[in-house]
């Protein structure tokens, strides 16, 4: 081989040997240790640390607060056979539970009654008269004529302070067009432990006994208001009033109401409690009238003697 060989072979490896420094300069000072850091973390950098700190209960709130930290790294166990606790979605946030109605007056009481007494006979937490109507009939006490009733004493359920002929009589009296029930209308009160004295004169003061008013055409013992899922006259306004098959359906119902809802739910028992609730000066009656009327007619009953 000649000398110009000799030389080309040396020159080939100066160069060679100069381009392998060159490569390792580059490869050193582009290696993982000596990349400049960015100086703020990017959107995706942020979203996923938020994520993943979010998870540990550690939310950061914006991406200006990764700064002062490094970005966190998930644990080496990334991968887990337990299961993940659940998030909860707004969709599956519990509801808020409906307040129940204010009651600011008598006539918030009155509407909160009739709605909780529809409620009660819908869900059969009580027996409505076509049930009550069945049932045995219990035995008329022997009520004798010159019983001394205590000051008072004027509460629609309780013990009955007249006879089935003093019932009947008043009924005939008045010309009641509910006189030819007057038997069953006095067996079913006592059924409800209601006295048939203080019935009679609600019936009194609402219809003159069944000859005046809605009630009338509507048999309707108590006037009372009308409820869902009842047969109801909505021709005199006001909210209408029940209707009735027969008398007796209507001191029935009359009496449920009292002992169930006015008593036993909403513990109101005596007249001046129950009056200004069942007649509301709202609804345009005078309860002080109502409650006097009741107790004299009351008075008038228990003391007749045939």
């Amino acid at each position: 081989m000649g000398k110009t060989s000799f030389k080309s072979v040396g020159l080939f490896s100066l160069a060679l040997l100069a381009l392998s420094s060159i490569t390792g300069l580059f490869f050193w000072w582009s290696g993982p240790d000596n990349l400049i850091p960015a100086a703020q973390p990017t959107a995706a950098a942020w979203s996923y640390a938020n994520f993943y700190e979010s998870q540990a209960g550690r939310d950061y709130n914006t991406p200006a607060d990764l700064t002062t930290r490094s970005a966190a790294t998930p644990p080496a166990n990334t991968r887990s056979n337990s299961t993940p606790t659940a998030r909860t979605r707004i969709e599956d946030a519990p509801v808020p539970a409906t307040a129940a109605p204010v009651i600011t007056s008598d006539w918030d009481k009155a509407q909160a009654i009739s709605n909780e007494y529809a409620r009660m006979l819908a869900a059969n937490e009580i027996a409505g008269p076509n049930i009550i109507e069945k049932q045995p009939t219990k035995a008329p006490p022997n009520i004798t004529y010159n019983l001394q009733v205590g000051s008072g004493q004027y509460n629609p359920i309780g013990a009955p302070t007249i006879s089935l002929a003093a019932f009947t009589y008043f009924l005939k009296e008045k010309n009641s067009p509910a006189y030819p029930e007057a038997v069953a209308m006095y067996e079913n009160c006592l059924k409800l432990s209601c006295d048939p004295a203080v019935a009679l004169a609600f019936f009194n003061h609402e219809s003159s006994m069944g000859t005046q008013g809605a009630a009338v055409a509507n048999k309707s013992f108590g006037n009372i208001r009308c409820t869902p899922g009842w047969p109801c006259d909505y021709s005199g306004g006001g909210g209408g009033f029940k209707i009735y098959p027969n008398w007796t359906a209507g001191i029935i119902d009359w009496a449920i109401l009292l002992r169930e809802v006015y008593a036993n739910k909403f513990k109101l028992y005596t007249l001046d409690q129950i009056i200004p609730v069942y007649a509301p000066a709202a609804d345009n009656n005078s309860p002080v009238n109502y409650i006097f009327t009741v107790k004299t007619l009351v008075d008038k009953y228990r003391a007749y003697k045939p």
